[in-house]
């Protein structure tokens, strides 16, 4: 998880207040957990299964890994999503105007200790997600990585989750996310590539007087999706494409990486871990 730019920061106490609630969220009452804290990490290991969590770089990016045996494939999925949504939560109720983005670190990198593992983009991730849900790695030399690896720690019961993703209903886009395409889309474009060239994209060109006219002074983005929203129930992966085929890969980028890459919110996968608080529900 790291910033887009180093003027685009986390504040100071993000990662404070996200490792207190961790510490709430794990309970004590268990044999073989061990949480490891320090001013800039925390570890957990349970078993046969360890997740390490690092700032890597204060304010700016942090870095989650977990690794176990083929037996614990669910536990390393549920502590991952687990972590990863708290992480996500604390961003949102900290530094709801902060723009962030999602990487995946390469399973393969990690097994080799890669000192510097390569990362896979949100893009990529979505892109492998709606197609055969497989990377192209950094070099050719080496074979294609799977989402089921990637995202799923190889357990094979969370897969069709992670592939629904994408299409997310348009309805289900995060607030934040929202804000950032009416910001990018509102203003007119030299080219013409605004929320007018999207509209004539999605069929609605018809609707565009009435909002221009519109008295109030609403986001005319906010108000053309919420047109479509009414018309048909869309998802992301139609509207990523539109805006990809007007020429705003930029916008589309900012949609994806509002998303959640490890499952749709109207699909979510129930795995219940003991105690550890809230795992029965995933978002």
């Amino acid at each position: 998880i790291q910033t887009t730019s180093v003027a685009n920061i986390f504040s100071p106490s993000l990662f404070a207040r996200a490792q207190l609630h961790i510490r709430k969220v794990f309970s004590d009452d268990i044999e073989d957990q061990e949480l490891i804290f320090w001013t800039n990490g925390l570890k957990c290991c349970r078993g046969e299964v360890e997740i390490c969590v690092k700032q890597l770089i204060p304010n700016c990016t942090i870095e989650i890994a977990v690794r176990g045996t083929e037996e614990t494939r669910t536990e390393c999925y549920a502590l991952l999503q687990q972590l990863y949504t708290i992480l996500i939560a604390r961003i949102h109720i900290s530094n709801p105007g902060t723009v962030f983005t999602t990487n995946v670190l390469s399973m393969r990198s990690l097994l080799e200790h890669s000192k510097h593992p390569h990362s896979y983009t949100s893009m990529e991730i979505f892109e492998a997600e709606r197609t055969m849900g497989m990377l192209t790695p950094s070099s050719p030399d080496e074979d294609p990585e799977s989402i089921c690896d990637l995202l799923c720690c190889g357990w094979e019961g969370a897969e069709i989750t992670a592939k629904s993703a994408p299409y997310t209903s348009i309805r289900d886009i995060p607030l934040q996310t929202r804000v950032q395409l009416c910001r990018m889309l509102d203003p007119p474009d030299p080219f013409g590539r605004d929320w007018c060239l999207l509209a004539l994209q999605l069929g609605l060109q018809d609707e565009v007087p009435e909002i221009d006219m519109s008295p109030d002074f609403g986001s005319p983005t906010n108000k053309l999706l919420l047109v479509w929203e009414r018309r048909c129930n869309q998802n992301i992966v139609s509207l990523v494409d539109a805006l990809q085929s007007i020429g705003r890969d930029d916008v589309a980028e900012e949609v994806v990486n509002g998303l959640s890459p490890f499952n749709n919110p109207n699909s979510s996968l129930i795995v219940n871990i003991g105690g550890v608080v809230a795992t029965s529900y995933l978002v």
